[in-house]
């Protein structure tokens, strides 16, 4: 036997059956074979005229997805397997979306907890129950798990992360999405560690007589931070970026830079980058 899963919402005078963004009318369906399915289009045909597109995905359990799909009165008829990568992309995806369809994963383990909050100290193993309480009192007071992580501890029996492993655990509450979240989390972390990317510009500028305080007030204007998230997703830790940037600003300031003199350098810095930029190459681009 094969399940078939879907939802049902109206658009106009389209009516659309499916299962990948409707959850709020989730109907369970079963049906032994495809010519099953096309008799339930037709149902459907005969009692909305106006339909002019039906997706009907069909689920089967063992070795694939069978996707039957009518429109301008035609029945197109498609199999995935289930090893393929994106069927299992799809089942996660969906499966994650319905669960947290009205919350967060960390909303969910501060109600599961209020439900079970005596019975998860004991499985904790905490023998200072003030201390547990504690604990239990900072996830019901953080309104995200960024919050209740940002404010890590070990209280000598868990670290805030095995106390969040733990709890999900005996809550029976999903641990898969849980590491979604804390994966999220730990690379927020290690973007925020990072330093921006930097460029800096050197010029011909000799000292006479300035003042100190103000040649340390201008030297600010020598410094150009660009954004960290580009360079990171840029592939090439944002050299690119970095390039077009450098020679933009070096056409529309004419190569000089005010009270600083002309331009001899640019000097891109991030990560492990640490490459000069010479105006020359941009004067021969020209």
């Amino acid at each position: 036997m094969l399940t078939a899963q879907y939802s049902i919402h109206s658009d106009k005078n389209k009516f659309i059956i499916s299962d990948v963004d409707d959850y709020d009318n989730f109907i369970y369906y079963e049906d032994e074979n495809i010519n099953e399915t096309k008799s339930f289009v037709n149902t459907v045909l005969q009692k909305y005229p106006n339909t002019t597109k039906i997706v009907y995905k069909v689920y089967y359990t063992s070795s694939s997805i069978d996707t039957l799909i009518y429109e301008d009165g035609e029945f197109l008829f498609k199999r995935i397997k289930k090893n393929d990568s994106s069927y299992a992309s799809y089942r996660y995806n969906r499966d994650k979306h319905y669960f947290l369809q009205d919350g967060s994963f960390f909303t969910k383990l501060q109600d599961k907890i209020k439900t079970s909050e005596d019975e998860l100290i004991k499985y904790l193993e905490y023998k200072n129950i003030k201390k547990a309480k504690s604990r239990i009192d900072r996830i019901y007071s953080s309104n995200t798990l960024k919050e209740f992580l940002d404010d890590d501890c070990y209280d000598l029996v868990h670290s805030s992360k095995s106390f969040l492993y733990k709890s999900s655990y005996f809550l029976e509450l999903p641990i898969h999405y849980l590491e979604d979240e804390l994966k999220e989390y730990d690379r927020a972390k290690n973007i925020e560690s990072i330093k921006p990317p930097t460029i800096t510009i050197e010029t011909n500028f000799k000292r006479g007589g300035q003042n100190l305080m103000t040649l340390g007030a201008l030297a600010r204007n020598k410094t150009i931070t660009l954004d960290k998230e580009e360079a990171l997703n840029s592939g090439d830790n944002g050299i690119e970026i970095a390039r077009k940037f450098i020679k933009n600003h070096y056409e529309k300031s004419g190569g000089n830079l005010k009270f600083w003199g002309e331009i001899t350098k640019y000097v891109y810095r991030f990560r492990s980058v640490d490459l000069i930029f010479d105006v020359k190459d941009f004067k021969n681009e020209k």
